[in-house]
């Protein structure tokens, strides 16, 4: 609209964008460790068969699907900052899939979660 004018706007945008892209970085990196340090079920192989070393294996299962949807949403979203700064060279559309796509990832588990309440 052009009502105000800084001359600081740019640069604090331009650091905004850099700051979100590191901490997007920052989550995927927690996330690739709690995936690769996730605690397996040691009891499968002593109590095979029995409901409580299911409801912990579909637990772990769950656990596990929860972070690699964490990591697609993340890696979407470290698509935007990245290409607004210009460290990732993409056209506006490859670029809005990644946001539509995360949007779409992120609104699906919100579904489902309230739906088991």
């Amino acid at each position: 609209m052009g009502i105000t004018a800084y001359d600081w706007a740019d640069t604090a945008q331009l650091e905004s964008l850099k700051f979100w892209f590191y901490a997007i970085v920052v989550s995927i990196i927690l996330t690739l460790c709690d995936l690769f340090f996730m605690p397996r079920s040691k009891q499968a192989t002593s109590q095979r068969g029995s409901s409580s070393t299911k409801r912990k294996q579909s637990t772990t299962r769950a656990a596990q699907t929860g972070l690699y949807l964490d990591l697609a949403t993340d890696m979407c979203d470290l698509v935007i900052p990245g290409s607004a700064v210009g460290w990732i060279a993409l056209d506006k559309v490859p670029v809005g899939l990644a946001m539509a796509s995360s949007s779409l990832i992120a609104g699906t588990r919100m579904w489902h979660r309230i739906q088991s309440r």
